[in-house]
Protein backbone atom coordinates (compact mmCIF):
# COMPACT_ATOMS: atom_id res chain seq x y z
CA UNK A 1 0.00 0.00 0.00
CA UNK A 2 2.94 2.33 0.62
CA UNK A 3 3.73 2.76 -3.06
CA UNK A 4 0.32 4.21 -3.82
CA UNK A 5 -0.27 6.30 -0.71
CA UNK A 6 0.63 9.62 -2.35
CA UNK A 7 -1.80 8.99 -5.18
CA UNK A 8 -4.60 8.53 -2.67
CA UNK A 9 -4.02 11.76 -0.78
CA UNK A 10 -5.80 14.94 -1.93
CA UNK A 11 -4.36 16.45 -5.07
CA UNK A 12 -5.01 19.96 -3.83
CA UNK A 13 -2.50 22.08 -2.00
CA UNK A 14 -4.36 25.31 -1.77
CA UNK A 15 -2.25 28.28 -0.83
CA UNK A 16 -3.26 29.52 2.60
CA UNK A 17 -3.03 33.16 3.59
CA UNK A 18 -2.40 33.55 7.32
CA UNK A 19 -2.05 30.81 9.94
CA UNK A 20 1.63 30.28 9.08
CA UNK A 21 2.46 29.91 12.78
CA UNK A 22 -0.45 27.49 13.27
CA UNK A 23 0.56 25.33 10.30
CA UNK A 24 4.13 24.99 11.55
CA UNK A 25 2.96 24.12 15.07
CA UNK A 26 0.60 21.41 13.80
CA UNK A 27 3.21 20.09 11.41
CA UNK A 28 5.59 19.54 14.33
CA UNK A 29 2.89 17.64 16.22
CA UNK A 30 2.18 15.38 13.26
CA UNK A 31 5.87 14.58 12.86
CA UNK A 32 6.79 14.41 16.55
CA UNK A 33 8.68 11.40 17.89
CA UNK A 34 5.91 10.55 20.38
CA UNK A 35 5.36 6.84 19.82
CA UNK A 36 1.71 6.59 20.80
CA UNK A 37 -1.19 7.49 18.55
CA UNK A 38 -2.08 11.19 18.75
CA UNK A 39 -5.20 13.08 17.72
CA UNK A 40 -4.67 16.64 16.47
CA UNK A 41 -8.01 18.37 17.07
CA UNK A 42 -8.84 21.67 15.37
CA UNK A 43 -11.99 23.50 16.46
CA UNK A 44 -13.57 26.89 15.86
CA UNK A 45 -16.43 28.79 14.30
CA UNK A 46 -17.81 27.86 10.85
CA UNK A 47 -15.91 29.64 8.11
CA UNK A 48 -12.60 30.01 9.95
CA UNK A 49 -10.82 27.61 7.60
CA UNK A 50 -10.59 24.42 9.69
CA UNK A 51 -11.12 22.14 6.68
CA UNK A 52 -8.76 24.16 4.48
CA UNK A 53 -6.07 24.03 7.16
CA UNK A 54 -6.54 20.31 7.77
CA UNK A 55 -6.42 19.55 4.04
CA UNK A 56 -3.26 21.60 3.70
CA UNK A 57 -1.56 19.45 6.32
CA UNK A 58 -3.03 16.24 4.89
CA UNK A 59 -1.76 17.06 1.39
CA UNK A 60 1.73 18.17 2.48
CA UNK A 61 4.05 15.60 0.92
CA UNK A 62 6.73 16.15 3.52
CA UNK A 63 4.15 14.96 6.07
CA UNK A 64 2.44 12.28 3.98
CA UNK A 65 5.75 10.64 3.08
CA UNK A 66 6.23 9.68 6.73
CA UNK A 67 3.12 7.47 6.80
CA UNK A 68 2.31 4.10 5.22
CA UNK A 69 -1.41 4.76 4.76
CA UNK A 70 -3.38 7.99 4.43
CA UNK A 71 -7.17 8.08 4.49
CA UNK A 72 -9.87 10.66 5.08
CA UNK A 73 -13.60 10.96 5.63
CA UNK A 74 -16.02 13.81 6.15
CA UNK A 75 -18.83 13.73 8.66
CA UNK A 76 -21.67 16.19 9.11
CA UNK A 77 -24.51 16.83 11.52
CA UNK A 78 -26.33 13.87 9.98
CA UNK A 79 -23.87 11.22 8.81
CA UNK A 80 -23.79 7.62 7.64
CA UNK A 81 -21.38 5.40 9.59
CA UNK A 82 -21.16 3.06 6.60
CA UNK A 83 -20.24 5.91 4.25
CA UNK A 84 -17.48 7.05 6.61
CA UNK A 85 -16.05 3.53 6.73
CA UNK A 86 -16.28 3.12 2.96
CA UNK A 87 -14.53 6.43 2.40
CA UNK A 88 -11.65 5.45 4.68
CA UNK A 89 -11.36 1.99 3.12
CA UNK A 90 -11.40 3.44 -0.39
CA UNK A 91 -8.38 5.61 0.43
CA UNK A 92 -6.61 2.87 2.37
CA UNK A 93 -6.98 -0.12 0.02
CA UNK A 94 -8.84 1.08 -3.06
CA UNK A 95 -12.36 1.05 -4.48
CA UNK A 96 -14.51 -2.08 -4.35
CA UNK A 97 -18.23 -1.89 -5.12
CA UNK A 98 -19.11 -5.16 -3.33
CA UNK A 99 -17.98 -3.66 -0.04
CA UNK A 100 -21.17 -1.63 0.31
CA UNK A 101 -23.14 -4.85 0.83
CA UNK A 102 -21.13 -5.78 3.92
CA UNK A 103 -22.47 -5.01 7.41
CA UNK A 104 -20.92 -2.09 9.27
CA UNK A 105 -19.12 -4.25 11.83
CA UNK A 106 -17.31 -6.18 9.07
CA UNK A 107 -16.27 -2.94 7.38
CA UNK A 108 -14.99 -1.56 10.69
CA UNK A 109 -13.02 -4.76 11.33
CA UNK A 110 -11.58 -4.67 7.81
CA UNK A 111 -10.42 -1.09 8.35
CA UNK A 112 -8.89 -1.85 11.74
CA UNK A 113 -6.98 -4.87 10.39
CA UNK A 114 -5.76 -2.82 7.42
CA UNK A 115 -4.39 -0.10 9.68
CA UNK A 116 -3.08 -2.36 12.45
CA UNK A 117 0.42 -3.15 11.14
CA UNK A 118 1.04 0.24 9.54
CA UNK A 119 1.76 3.82 10.49
CA UNK A 120 -1.26 5.81 9.32
CA UNK A 121 -2.46 9.38 8.91
CA UNK A 122 -6.23 9.83 9.12
CA UNK A 123 -8.25 13.01 8.50
CA UNK A 124 -11.73 13.06 10.03
CA UNK A 125 -13.39 16.31 9.01
CA UNK A 126 -16.46 17.97 10.54
CA UNK A 127 -17.23 15.85 13.61
CA UNK A 128 -20.36 17.13 15.33
CA UNK A 129 -20.58 15.18 18.57
CA UNK A 130 -18.78 12.72 20.82
CA UNK A 131 -20.85 9.76 19.65
CA UNK A 132 -19.65 10.25 16.06
CA UNK A 133 -16.06 10.04 17.28
CA UNK A 134 -16.91 7.01 19.43
CA UNK A 135 -18.21 5.28 16.30
CA UNK A 136 -14.88 5.68 14.53
CA UNK A 137 -12.08 5.63 17.05
CA UNK A 138 -12.25 1.88 17.63
CA UNK A 139 -11.18 1.45 13.99
CA UNK A 140 -7.89 3.26 14.63
CA UNK A 141 -5.54 0.90 16.51
CA UNK A 142 -2.76 2.31 18.68
CA UNK A 143 0.37 0.16 18.44
CA UNK A 144 2.90 2.85 19.40
CA UNK A 145 4.07 3.51 15.84
CA UNK A 146 3.48 7.30 15.76
CA UNK A 147 0.20 7.14 13.85
CA UNK A 148 -1.68 10.44 13.72
CA UNK A 149 -5.29 11.56 13.33
CA UNK A 150 -6.38 15.07 12.31
CA UNK A 151 -9.90 15.92 13.49
CA UNK A 152 -11.90 19.08 12.79
CA UNK A 153 -15.03 20.16 14.62
CA UNK A 154 -17.01 23.27 15.45
CA UNK A 155 -17.29 22.23 19.08
CA UNK A 156 -14.63 22.58 21.77
CA UNK A 157 -16.20 19.74 23.78
CA UNK A 158 -15.71 17.30 20.89
CA UNK A 159 -12.12 18.45 20.29
CA UNK A 160 -11.28 18.01 23.97
CA UNK A 161 -13.00 14.62 24.12
CA UNK A 162 -11.05 13.29 21.14
CA UNK A 163 -7.65 14.63 22.17
CA UNK A 164 -5.00 12.22 23.44
CA UNK A 165 -1.59 13.85 23.95
CA UNK A 166 -1.94 17.17 22.14
CA UNK A 167 -4.20 19.92 23.41
CA UNK A 168 -7.02 20.97 21.05
CA UNK A 169 -6.25 23.91 18.80
CA UNK A 170 -8.81 26.71 18.81
CA UNK A 171 -8.55 28.36 15.40
CA UNK A 172 -8.52 32.11 15.85
CA UNK A 173 -10.13 34.83 13.76
CA UNK A 174 -8.01 36.69 11.19
CA UNK A 175 -6.49 40.02 12.15
CA UNK A 176 -7.02 43.02 9.86
CA UNK A 177 -3.69 42.55 8.07
CA UNK A 178 -4.45 38.90 7.28
CA UNK A 179 -8.00 39.79 6.21
CA UNK A 180 -6.75 42.28 3.65
CA UNK A 181 -3.95 39.99 2.49
CA UNK A 182 -6.46 37.20 1.82
CA UNK A 183 -8.90 39.48 -0.01
CA UNK A 184 -6.12 40.95 -2.17
CA UNK A 185 -4.74 37.49 -2.96
CA UNK A 186 -8.12 36.08 -3.97
CA UNK A 187 -9.00 39.05 -6.18
CA UNK A 188 -5.63 39.92 -7.75
CA UNK A 189 -3.61 36.71 -7.50
CA UNK A 190 0.10 37.49 -7.67
CA UNK A 191 -0.55 41.13 -8.57
CA UNK A 192 -1.07 43.97 -6.10
CA UNK A 193 -4.20 46.04 -5.61
CA UNK A 194 -4.05 49.53 -7.08
CA UNK A 195 -3.72 52.39 -4.55
CA UNK A 196 -7.08 53.76 -5.72
CA UNK A 197 -8.91 50.59 -4.69
CA UNK A 198 -6.96 49.82 -1.53
CA UNK A 199 -8.88 52.08 0.85
CA UNK A 200 -12.29 50.70 -0.06
CA UNK A 201 -10.76 47.21 -0.21
CA UNK A 202 -9.48 47.54 3.36
CA UNK A 203 -12.94 48.65 4.43
CA UNK A 204 -14.58 45.68 2.72
CA UNK A 205 -12.09 43.27 4.33
CA UNK A 206 -12.85 44.74 7.75
CA UNK A 207 -16.60 44.42 7.14
CA UNK A 208 -16.12 40.67 6.67
CA UNK A 209 -15.52 40.38 10.40
CA UNK A 210 -12.12 38.62 10.24
CA UNK A 211 -13.82 35.45 8.96
CA UNK A 212 -11.92 33.80 6.06
CA UNK A 213 -15.04 32.26 4.49
CA UNK A 214 -16.76 35.65 4.31
CA UNK A 215 -13.62 37.20 2.82
CA UNK A 216 -13.34 34.50 0.14
CA UNK A 217 -17.02 34.83 -0.80
CA UNK A 218 -16.75 38.62 -1.12
CA UNK A 219 -13.53 38.22 -3.13
CA UNK A 220 -15.50 36.04 -5.54
CA UNK A 221 -17.92 38.91 -6.08
CA UNK A 222 -15.15 41.49 -6.54
CA UNK A 223 -13.18 39.33 -8.96
CA UNK A 224 -16.13 39.31 -11.38
CA UNK A 225 -16.56 43.10 -11.29
CA UNK A 226 -14.76 45.95 -12.96
CA UNK A 227 -11.76 47.11 -10.92
CA UNK A 228 -13.31 50.53 -10.37
CA UNK A 229 -13.79 52.41 -7.09
CA UNK A 230 -17.49 52.95 -7.82
CA UNK A 231 -18.09 49.20 -8.26
CA UNK A 232 -16.28 48.33 -5.05
CA UNK A 233 -18.14 51.06 -3.16
CA UNK A 234 -21.37 49.50 -4.37
CA UNK A 235 -20.29 46.13 -2.96
CA UNK A 236 -19.36 47.73 0.37
CA UNK A 237 -22.73 49.47 0.58
CA UNK A 238 -24.61 46.27 -0.26
CA UNK A 239 -22.74 44.23 2.33
CA UNK A 240 -23.63 46.39 5.31
CA UNK A 241 -21.99 46.21 8.73
CA UNK A 242 -23.88 43.04 9.76
CA UNK A 243 -22.40 40.83 7.07
CA UNK A 244 -19.81 39.04 9.24
CA UNK A 245 -22.58 37.64 11.42
CA UNK A 246 -24.15 35.75 8.55
CA UNK A 247 -22.02 34.47 5.67
CA UNK A 248 -25.25 33.33 4.00
CA UNK A 249 -25.92 36.98 3.29
CA UNK A 250 -22.73 37.06 1.22
CA UNK A 251 -23.81 33.93 -0.64
CA UNK A 252 -27.02 35.81 -1.38
CA UNK A 253 -25.01 38.72 -2.79
CA UNK A 254 -22.93 36.27 -4.84
CA UNK A 255 -26.09 34.71 -6.22
CA UNK A 256 -27.56 38.03 -7.30
CA UNK A 257 -24.49 39.00 -9.34
CA UNK A 258 -24.57 35.71 -11.28
CA UNK A 259 -25.79 35.82 -14.89
CA UNK A 260 -29.40 34.63 -15.15
CA UNK A 261 -28.52 31.32 -16.81
CA UNK A 262 -26.15 30.44 -13.97
CA UNK A 263 -28.64 31.17 -11.20
CA UNK A 264 -30.71 28.12 -12.08
CA UNK A 265 -27.56 26.01 -12.32
CA UNK A 266 -26.53 27.18 -8.87
CA UNK A 267 -29.91 26.34 -7.35
CA UNK A 268 -29.66 22.83 -8.82
CA UNK A 269 -27.04 21.99 -6.19
CA UNK A 270 -29.88 21.91 -3.67
CA UNK A 271 -30.80 18.50 -5.10
CA UNK A 272 -27.59 16.97 -3.70
CA UNK A 273 -26.93 15.87 -0.14
CA UNK A 274 -24.49 17.79 2.03
CA UNK A 275 -20.84 16.82 1.41
CA UNK A 276 -21.81 14.73 -1.60
CA UNK A 277 -19.03 14.40 -4.18
CA UNK A 278 -20.35 15.28 -7.63
CA UNK A 279 -18.70 14.45 -10.94
CA UNK A 280 -18.61 17.69 -12.93
CA UNK A 281 -19.17 15.97 -16.30
CA UNK A 282 -22.27 14.28 -14.91
CA UNK A 283 -23.43 17.54 -13.34
CA UNK A 284 -23.20 19.37 -16.67
CA UNK A 285 -25.15 16.59 -18.40
CA UNK A 286 -27.84 16.89 -15.72
CA UNK A 287 -28.00 20.65 -16.31
CA UNK A 288 -28.41 20.01 -20.03
CA UNK A 289 -31.08 17.33 -19.52
CA UNK A 290 -33.06 19.73 -17.32
CA UNK A 291 -32.79 22.42 -20.05
CA UNK A 292 -30.85 24.68 -17.70
CA UNK A 293 -28.22 24.91 -20.44
CA UNK A 294 -29.28 25.12 -24.05
CA UNK A 295 -27.44 24.97 -27.36
CA UNK A 296 -26.85 28.21 -29.20
CA UNK A 297 -25.18 29.49 -32.35
CA UNK A 298 -25.41 26.06 -33.95
CA UNK A 299 -23.29 24.39 -31.27
CA UNK A 300 -24.14 20.85 -30.27
CA UNK A 301 -24.77 20.00 -26.64
CA UNK A 302 -21.56 17.92 -26.71
CA UNK A 303 -19.61 21.03 -27.75
CA UNK A 304 -21.22 22.98 -24.93
CA UNK A 305 -20.32 20.28 -22.42
CA UNK A 306 -16.67 20.34 -23.52
CA UNK A 307 -16.60 24.13 -23.33
CA UNK A 308 -18.13 24.20 -19.84
CA UNK A 309 -15.62 21.65 -18.57
CA UNK A 310 -12.92 24.18 -19.39
CA UNK A 311 -14.69 27.12 -17.79
CA UNK A 312 -13.19 29.12 -14.95
CA UNK A 313 -15.98 28.08 -12.57
CA UNK A 314 -13.98 24.93 -11.85
CA UNK A 315 -10.54 26.57 -11.97
CA UNK A 316 -10.66 29.51 -9.60
CA UNK A 317 -7.73 28.20 -7.58
CA UNK A 318 -4.66 26.08 -8.19
CA UNK A 319 -4.78 22.57 -9.65
CA UNK A 320 -8.34 23.00 -10.92
CA UNK A 321 -9.70 23.15 -7.37
CA UNK A 322 -12.59 25.42 -6.49
CA UNK A 323 -13.19 26.84 -3.02
CA UNK A 324 -16.17 28.74 -1.66
CA UNK A 325 -19.80 27.63 -1.59
CA UNK A 326 -18.56 24.55 -3.44
CA UNK A 327 -15.48 22.74 -2.26
CA UNK A 328 -13.43 20.90 -4.84
CA UNK A 329 -11.93 17.77 -3.34
CA UNK A 330 -10.32 16.25 -6.40
CA UNK A 331 -10.03 17.22 -10.08
CA UNK A 332 -13.31 16.95 -11.96
CA UNK A 333 -15.27 16.47 -8.72
CA UNK A 334 -17.00 19.10 -6.62
CA UNK A 335 -18.53 18.74 -3.17
CA UNK A 336 -21.45 20.88 -2.09
CA UNK A 337 -20.83 22.25 1.39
Amino acid sequence: HTSSKLARTPRMKEEIVGFEDVIENLRKKLLSRTNGQDVISIHGLPGLGKTTLANRLYSDRSIVSQFDICAQCCGSQVYSYKDLLLSLLRDAIGEESERRELPDNELADMLRKTLLPRRYLILVDDVWDNSAWDDLRGCFPDVNNRSRIILTTRHHEVAKYASVHSDPLHLRMFDEVESWKLLEKKVFGEQSCSPLLKNVGLRIAKMCGQLPLSIVLVAGILSEMEKEVECWEQVANNLGSHIHNDSRAIVDQSYHVLPCHLKSCFLYFGAFLEDRVIDISRLIRLWISESLIKSSEGRSLEDIERRLLGESYWKKSSNGLLRGPFQMVRPKHVAFM
